[in-house]
């Protein structure tokens, strides 16, 4: 997310990167949700900024101001 600051990537390009398979990434899964949930919670306790936002019906993106 962070090579792709300000872009949306989809659940499946995500899962793809990091576990590598395509199989379970059809959408059926929340692994990716439950994953940023996780992630936000240990972000916000460095700084009350929300760094991940979701795309309605693309995925995630990382708001990084320039």
């Amino acid at each position: 997310l962070i090579l792709n600051r300000n872009r949306p990537l989809s659940r499946s390009q995500l899962y793809e990167h990091v576990w590598g398979d395509l199989s379970i990434s059809n959408g059926d899964s929340n692994y990716i949700d439950v994953h940023i949930k996780n992630i936000r919670k240990k972000l916000i306790s460095y700084a009350p900024i929300d760094w991940l936002e979701s795309v309605r019906g693309i995925g995630y993106k990382v708001k990084l101001s320039k």
